[in-house]
């Protein structure tokens, strides 16, 4: 018998090598099941659980809505409304213009609507804020403005704010505290809205007086400022000076220049001053008063 080389593989041992890698596949192949098999349980245990807590969570969630929803409807009506920053109004014109009874559900009133009525029926009120504390109170938090100016025209009086907002309008009276403004008629006159003119440029003026002149230092001497013209702006300064300063273009230049010329002359004389030009301002004393 010959005997077999060295390193080459008999014919029995080559099978014997087949089958052991076959085995070994096999083995391997079982394996990568089992694992895939356990994956997908897994992935489906993940996804149990994951569809279960979202059910709790929405289940949860519903539960205290409805709570709420329950409480909210039975409980926490309005049985007391308290007022807070009012002088020009009283408490019960203001619990009046809210228009908020009691025994109305506290979550259920609507914050801008409530506002919105108190804005439509008091005029001098300028904010209000709504609040609420549970179980039954609701807080009517609210900021008034106050009349700065007075508009004359055509034997009537309009009282506006410092943002031209029409608080309230009356015949021309006796009435004094306001600065007086002589302007051109006023159209459809609603309080508590930006006041309208005839004269479609004497909102910008009037908006002008107040900014630039009726918050300047000499705003306390000055009186009968009249706009009825818009290129002839005039007013009287201490009673005993009249300005005139052409329209209000560049008027808080023209105001400094102003007040220059007020240092150089007599505290007691009476004159004109003529502005319109801050490049030529004029002042022309008088014996006889002011213009």
């Amino acid at each position: 018998m010959e005997r077999k080389k060295s390193g080459v593989m008999s014919v029995p041992e080559k099978r014997r090598d087949i089958t052991k890698k076959a085995k070994k596949r096999k083995k391997d192949n079982v394996q990568i099941q089992v694992r895939r098999r356990q994956s997908r349980r897994r992935r489906r245990a993940i996804s149990t659980s994951l569809l279960a807590d979202t059910i709790y969570k929405l289940l949860l969630i519903g539960t205290i809505i409805a709570a709420l929803a329950f409480m909210s409807t039975v409980f926490f009506e309005v049985k007391e409304i308290e007022i807070r920053g009012n002088s020009k109004y009283t408490e019960m014109e203001i619990i009046a213009a809210a228009n908020v009874p009691k025994g109305e559900k506290l979550f259920y009133i609507s914050g801008f609507e409530t506002s919105k009525n108190v804005f439509e029926k008091l005029p001098y009120v300028d904010r209000v804020r709504i609040k609420r504390r549970p179980p039954s109170k609701l807080i009517v938090e609210v900021e008034e403005t106050v009349a700065s100016v007075a508009l004359h025209h055509g034997g009537m009086t309009y009282l506006i704010d410092n943002k031209c907002k029409l608080l309230e309008f009356f015949p021309t009276n006796n009435r004094q505290g306001y600065p007086i403004i002589q302007c051109s008629a006023v159209i459809s006159p609603q309080p508590g809205k930006t006041v309208a003119f005839e004269e479609e440029y004497m909102l910008k003026s009037v908006k002008d007086v107040i900014e630039h002149l009726l918050s300047d230092e000499i705003a306390t001497k000055v009186t009968k400022i009249n706009i009825e013209k818009l290129y002839d702006v005039t007013f009287m300064y201490e009673n005993r000076i009249k300005v005139y300063l052409g329209d209000t273009t560049d008027l808080a230049k023209k105001i400094r220049y102003l007040k220059k010329v007020l240092e150089d002359i007599g505290l007691d004389e009476k004159g004109t001053i003529n502005i319109k030009n801050t490049e030529r301002t004029i002042y022309r004393p008088s014996t006889a008063g002011a213009e």
